[in-house]
């Protein structure tokens, strides 16, 4: 940059030389800059530029950023600009955000330069492997960012595919997964791109045949995703003519896929709940030893999984929040259900009130992981409370549900006990067996330690 377009701090003689080189420029040239102060919180002046009113936040971070020294600012990459009290987004410009005085040539702001703490989640990587909070809080965000933007619109959705239509196909793509022995994000995975591509239409998918071959496409293209290791590409043929089943060559398997990338611009392997499901749950799972408190985590994260993948079986439930909400709402349904406790593991059991310490112990750890993923998002706890009761309320219509509904959820969820079962190593259904417990869990158990917390939390505030 030009001195014309910025002024470090660490020189007065060189502001001055500037300011008055600009005195002597006509006034038009000029009228349009902004001339902005950069403080932090305690109000310690770290610079002093000139800006047009056409530039961004996410420039003018940049050219701040370009005249800080290492010691005078840790981890720009998660700081923030507020005016007043208003977080400046990246992409807002200048022109809509800071005053004009017309009787001031450049009018003067202040903006203060805010640097959040690292996420719970960052400072958790960061005790293995120093260095990583800052990047791993960039990829949180970048995360977050991307599921968003990508997240297909429920009514376009709905109105692409029907309800029931929907339901078996993604009963379809989990049989089909398990039957090849697909992990269950290539479900996620597919069922994102089939949604975004039937949303982009803007038209019914109607034709059975056609459905069948874009839940095809869309689940080889999420095997191309994956390691080149885990699935080779003639493995990639037989599974995909293991699942075809001879209905159709995989030259017509590969022209609908270029269809459907065409239609997304090529964007895929974008985050799912899965996805962040995945990495809410780590706080959860380190540092456990075998016992009780381990198989109560056990328990927890299977009916999350369950959940997560429950929900996209209505496509109002499945894109009704962000991802990252989803995931978080997932995960605490699974710890309202299975309880605390680590003596009783019974699924069935009511809360008490001494409950009620633990449960908000673990809300408050949740939502500080959840902020890693979207520290900016405004109403972020309560869009999480309100997404919970969505999910239980779908859980309990879905499992007191009749013909299709009910065929489809206890598909779904033989279809978790026995991955459980597996990933335990137990074959018996003895009262112990983690699948057993699984079955037995009860949304209405989960309602009640969700009114435990929530409306005794409201009435203590």
């Amino acid at each position: 940059p030009t001195p014309q377009n910025w002024v470090p701090k660490q020189s007065a003689h060189l502001a001055a030389m500037v300011s008055a080189s600009l005195e002597e420029q006509p006034n038009n040239s000029f009228k349009a800059m902004h001339s902005v102060e950069v403080r932090t919180v305690g109000g310690q002046l770290l610079a002093q530029l000139t800006a047009p009113k056409e530039e961004t936040v996410r420039v003018l971070r940049r050219r701040i950023f370009s005249l800080l020294s290492g010691t005078e600012h840790h981890g720009k990459g998660r700081s923030v600009l507020v005016h007043g009290v208003t977080f400046l987004q990246d992409s807002m410009r200048l022109e809509d955000l800071l005053p004009c005085d017309k009787r001031s040539e450049t009018p003067i702001s202040v903006l203060t330069l805010v640097s959040p703490a690292h996420s719970s989640m960052a400072a958790r990587l960061s005790k293995d492997a120093s260095g990583l909070a800052d990047l791993a809080d960039s990829v949180f965000r970048a995360e977050h960012e991307v599921s968003v933007r990508d997240m297909p619109e429920a009514a376009a959705v709905a109105a692409a595919v029907a309800k029931d239509w929907r339901m078996q196909i993604v009963a379809w793509l989990g049989m089909a997964c398990e039957a090849v022995q697909l992990e269950s994000s290539m479900i996620h995975g597919a069922v994102l791109i089939l949604d975004r591509y039937v949303a982009s239409c803007r038209g019914p998918v109607s034709d059975g045949d056609e459905m069948f071959k874009l839940s095809l496409a869309a689940l080889f293209t999420q095997m191309k995703l994956a390691s080149e290791d885990d699935f080779p590409r003639d493995y990639r043929s037989r599974v995909l003519h293991a699942l075809s089943q001879g209905r159709h060559q995989k030259s017509t398997v590969l022209k609908t896929e270029a269809a459907i990338l065409r239609q997304l611009d090529y964007r895929v392997g974008t985050p799912t709940v899965l996805t962040f499901l995945d990495g809410l749950s780590v706080r959860l799972e380190t540092g456990l030893e075998p016992g009780p408190e381990k198989r109560k985590v056990v328990l927890q994260l299977a009916l999350a999984r369950l959940l997560a993948e429950l929900i996209l079986y209505d496509a109002h439930v499945a894109y009704s929040h962000a991802p990252a909400i989803l995931a978080a709402a997932v995960l605490e349904i699974g710890l309202l259900t299975v309880g605390p406790k680590t003596t009783s593991l019974s699924p069935t059991s009511s809360p008490a009130a001494d409950e009620l310490p633990f449960l908000e112990a673990e809300h408050r750890a949740l939502v500080d992981d959840l902020a890693g993923y979207c520290p900016s998002m405004a109403g972020m706890e309560g869009a999480l409370v309100e997404c919970e009761r969505r999910v239980l309320r779908f859980w309990q219509e879905m499992r007191t549900g009749s013909g299709l509904v009910v065929k489809c959820f206890q598909a779904l969820v033989g279809r978790h006990a026995r991955l459980l079962r597996e990933e335990a190593d137990i074959s018996d259904r003895s009262a112990d067996d983690p699948g057993t417990q699984l079955l037995a869990l009860s949304p209405e158990v989960g309602f009640m330690r969700y009114s435990l917390l929530f409306e005794e939390s409201c009435c203590r505030v």
